[in-house]
């Protein structure tokens, strides 16, 4: 059972960095450039935190990330959340399956989510034949409050009970 998660780590990490930098305090002309430079600096610490954390519950799979925003907020004091978003494609390399999902992280709340893309509105059962994926979308489809909406579940909660 995971411990304590890369990815909490690297977002810890990024906090701290935000905080010490002052960066969460810009002001709204200044947002742009902060929110591309964290992207930029720290992409690559994110995306192979979220693969060392999958992969060491879910060995078989390949994780390939697409679309990510970063957003910090010139409102932080009154509350704003400073958001990491990043799409990932999880592949079942046995059964050359794939299941989509977001990862979001609310970096100053110290909280980070996971739950399906959009594409599985309508859908109840996971229909591939991946023990994996049919895992994983089960667990992040029993969040749902009401069939075709996605409320998101602990990122930590889906890897504690992966494996």
């Amino acid at each position: 059972m995971t411990t304590s998660l890369k990815i909490e780590n690297i977002f810890d990490e990024l906090d701290s960095y935000l905080e010490e930098s002052r960066l969460y305090y810009v002001n709204e002309s200044e947002e742009h450039q902060v929110n591309t430079t964290i992207l930029s600096e720290w992409d690559l610490k994110i995306k192979n935190a979220v693969t060392e954390d999958f992969l060491e519950i879910f060995p078989n799979l390949k994780i390939d990330f697409g679309d990510r925003i970063f957003q910090v907020s010139a409102d932080n004091e009154q509350g704003s959340p400073t958001t990491f978003l990043i799409s990932v494609t999880l592949t079942d390399l046995n059964q050359d399956e794939a299941l989509k999902a977001f990862i979001k992280s609310i970096i100053s709340h110290k909280k980070t989510f996971i739950y399906l893309d959009s594409i599985y509105a309508n859908q109840e059962k996971y229909k591939g034949s991946s023990k994996t994926l049919k895992h994983v979308f089960k667990k992040l489809k029993t969040s749902d409050k009401q069939f075709g909406y996605f409320n998101p579940i602990s990122l930590r909660d889906l890897l504690n009970d992966g494996g």
